[in-house]
């Protein structure tokens, strides 16, 4: 199991949930530094090698967030791939064809140039639909999937559906029609919905 620092790997999406990342902070706070070390240890992050070494994460851009924002500077990551001999542009093309990239932005716009990508996790902007969607599953509204990236898929959903008002009201008024919207004919298509 390798060790490295939290700054040092590069995100492969533009966008994360803060509401999400402010959760997994406050339990990651919660643990303590030696029971969080070992809980990371369990729970190391999917990187790819890319070309010069680059080391890119491919799932858990809101744990690595996390453990910024908690104050721990080191993760434990698994290599599950090594495109380091690729060019750049073969990279993508590899990174795309695996499905480990999420080339929109925090407004579902896109897909952006790879090379926009923010350097460090720091750079990942707050998207609050994706933000919605964890809520809403968490709520119970669709089960979690394996697939990379589902949750943006019920984001983009929500984003053409409803939208959410400013306050801690409004996106609670915005959880419930998730919930409502996630019964209806048109979500039967999205990861972990109800069938």
């Amino acid at each position: 199991m390798m060790k490295r620092r939290v700054l040092a790997l590069r995100p492969t999406q533009f966008a994360i949930g803060m509401r999400e990342v402010d959760r997994k902070t406050a339990k990651f706070r919660a643990l303590g530094r030696k029971k969080l070390k070992a809980y990371l240890r369990r729970h190391p992050l999917p990187v790819v090698v890319g070309p010069g070494g680059v080391e890119h994460v491919v799932d858990g851009h809101h744990h690595l967030r996390a453990c910024w924002e908690a104050g721990h500077r080191r993760v434990f990551i698994d290599v599950k791939a090594d495109y380091s001999r690729l060019s750049s542009a073969d990279f993508w093309v590899a990174m795309r064809k695996s499905s480990w990239t999420h080339l929109y932005d925090e407004f579902g716009g896109g897909p952006h140039r790879p090379q926009r990508l923010p350097e460090d996790i720091r750079g990942a902007a707050d998207d609050a639909y994706r933000s919605l969607a964890w809520a809403v599953r968490r709520a119970g509204g669709f089960k979690k999937s394996a697939m990379l990236y589902a949750e943006f898929k019920w984001a983009d959903f929500f984003r053409e559906n409803l939208l959410i008002g400013h306050g801690v009201e409004a996106f609670d008024r915005a959880v419930k029609e998730g919930l409502r919207l996630c019964r209806s004919r048109e979500s039967r298509r999205l990861p972990g919905a109800e069938r």
